[in-house]
Formats: structure tokens, sequence, C-alpha cells
């Protein structure tokens, strides 16, 4: 709940996906569990999943607080975008709060699920989500001007796909993401 609303009320849900994007990036680096703090507060563990020594994707874990309050710098941008800060602060203290016991229980009980999970066949490999490749797509030509047609071409979709699906997952049109 703490997340929807602020990624409804600032519209920055395009910052979790592309913080999401690059911890993933750096746990698949690293090949073994990464536990960090999102950009608004809550803390989140990645776990890479490989299938015959072969990285197919992350176990994510999330979110959960480990601190009191929001982020200063969270609380600061709600202000200003005029929202009331006591909502935010009882979305942020509605998330379930762990110590340091129950979060290294919580994160051992997730690192040996996910392996065992894997081990008995239980994940099946396919394509990765238009959505995560459109934004991955806009990611590598940040630099360019695009259009949809153009990256409706490179999805190998239609327009309409492409914007429908921005839409539905994303809450926004392809405009309002390429800006």
């Amino acid at each position: 709940a703490y997340c929807r609303l602020i990624q409804n009320g600032l519209r920055i849900r395009y910052r979790c996906c592309r913080q999401d994007k690059l911890m993933c990036e750096q746990c698949g680096r690293r090949g073994k569990l990464t536990v960090y703090r999102c950009h608004v507060g809550l803390s989140e563990a990645i776990l890479p999943i490989e299938v015959d020594g072969k990285l197919i994707g992350y176990g994510m874990l999330g979110q959960f607080r480990t601190i009191e309050a929001p982020l200063a710098e969270t609380a600061a941008e709600w202000k200003r975008a005029g929202m009331d800060e006591a909502t935010l602060v009882q979305a942020f203290r509605e998330q379930p709060l762990y110590d340091r016991e129950a979060q290294d229980n919580m994160l051992a009980l997730f690192s040996m699920l996910v392996p065992y999970i894997v081990s008995r066949d239980f994940v099946r490999v396919r394509r990765a989500q238009l959505v995560e490749r459109v934004l991955s797509w806009l990611e590598d030509h940040l630099a360019e001007s695009v259009e949809l047609e153009e990256v409706a071409d490179a999805m190998g979709r239609s327009r309409s796909a492409v914007s429908h699906a921005l839409k539905r997952q994303l809450g926004m049109s392809f405009k309002q993401l390429a800006i």
C-alpha cells in the first residue's frame, strides 16, 4: 500500500522499475543474495536464479520495513507535491517492521526456498515481459528522441499492444514514459 501510494501520488513508478533493474544487475554480477533499501525507504532482497549454471532470472522479496519512519527525502518530496504527511507516515507504518533477527530469519528462509523451488523444476523459463523489454530498450536509447512506432517495431509488437501494456502495468502512456 505504501509503494502504490507513493507511485501514484508522486508518479514515480519508473524509479522503482529502474532501481529494480539496477539491483538485479548488481545481484547477477555478485551471484548471491543482495539486500538493499529502496529509494523510498523499504527493504528488498534479490536472489539470482540459475538453472543448469545459467542465470535465468531473479527471486525478489519485499517490501519490508527495517526503519521506524519514512526517509526524509521521501517525506520532503511528498510535502512539495502538496500531499498530507500524516497519510504517508501512516502508510509507511502499516508495512511490517522487522528487527535484525527477524530479517535474518526471513532472508535465510528465502535463500533456501528459491533454490528448492528451482531444484524441484517448479520454475519454467519464459520470455521477458513486454513492458520490461520496453523499459530496457528505452534505457538503451535515452539520448535519442523515440516514437512509439519505433519501439513497437523493435519489440515485434503493434503500437496498440505496447501502448495498452504500458497503460495497464505502469498507469502511463508511452509519451509520459518517454518524457
